[in-house]
This record gives structure tokens, C-alpha cells and sequence, in this order.
């Protein structure tokens, strides 16, 4: 009994270690999106079939509560149909954001499509993150990193 006891007790003190380590890493705290349809040209430009139509900005609002430089890598970001679930846009690319101590601050990602929205027009962004082990080498990762997922609120496209 007193061994269970001590497994339970081990086991309560690993969690709240975790609790505690996983409030100091660095976080994506909320996405905030902007998205605008343009259907008509500029006035005075010519009509251009290849020009993007659809824009999508991604605020992303990052805390760093370490007192070290952190480092996270920005592996998805799409932006979806809130009916549907149809990604609409996609990050290319991922990307590397690196974060001074105790750094709070907000990256800006910008999106297009040469597709016209939705008609309905309800959209989200979705982000996917992962904290990077060793800032000092973007590609060294370990077997106890953890992917995030974070969404934005659905908002409705401005025409």
C-alpha cells in the first residue's frame, strides 16, 4: 500500500513538474485574422488574371516568459472554411521565429489566393507550432518536443 501510495504521490509530482516547465516555454498566446476579398482591379490598373484576389493576415501574439533566447519553428498555418473545413491558404513554408528573454511580441504573416472566398465567407485560421530544443541549431529537435495547435476566432470575409 505504501509503495502505491508513493508511485501516486511520484506520479502527482512529475505532472505538476510538467504543469510548471510547460508554463515556462514559449507560446503562441492567440492568432487575431484580417481577410479581405478584392474581385475588381485597382482603379486605373489593368485587369491581370494572375493577380491575387483573396488575403488573409495572421497576427500571431508570442510570449517568451523565459529569462533565455527561445526559439520556435512555425510549421503550418491554414486558413480554412469554417462550414467545410476546405483550407483556402497555406503557409509555404515553415518558419523559424526566434524570441529575446522575456520577450512578448506579435508577427505579422500575410497570405493570398488568386481564389475567390467562399460566398459564405465564415473563415478561421489554424496554426501549428513546435518549440525548438536548442536555439542555437534550428534542425536539432528531440524525442520530448511537442507539436501546438492554436486557432483563431471564425470571422467573416471583408467584400
Amino acid at each position: 500500500m505504501s509503495q502505491a501510495t508513493r508511485k501516486i504521490n511520484q506520479t502527482e509530482i512529475n505532472q505538476a513538474e510538467m504543469n510548471q516547465s510547460a508554463s515556462q516555454q514559449p507560446t503562441i498566446e492567440s492568432l487575431e485574422l484580417i481577410a479581405r476579398e478584392e474581385p475588381l482591379p485597382p482603379l486605373g490598373e489593368p485587369t491581370d488574371r494572375d493577380r491575387p484576389i483573396s488575403f488573409a493576415t495572421v497576427f500571431l501574439n508570442l510570449k517568451n516568459p523565459q529569462n533565455a533566447v527561445a526559439q520556435m519553428q512555425l510549421q503550418q498555418l491554414n486558413i480554412i472554411n469554417t462550414k467545410t473545413l476546405d483550407v483556402l491558404m497555406i503557409l509555404e513554408q515553415p518558419q523559424i521565429i526566434r524570441l529575446k528573454p522575456l520577450e512578448n511580441a506579435t508577427v505579422e504573416v500575410q497570405l493570398t489566393s488568386q481564389s475567390r472566398y467562399p460566398e459564405l465567407g465564415i473563415i478561421k485560421a489554424i496554426a501549428t507550432y513546435q518549440i525548438l530544443t536548442d536555439p542555437n541549431q534550428p534542425a536539432a529537435r528531440s524525442a520530448t518536443d511537442h507539436k501546438y495547435h492554436i486557432e483563431s476566432p471564425s470571422i467573416p470575409v471583408q467584400r
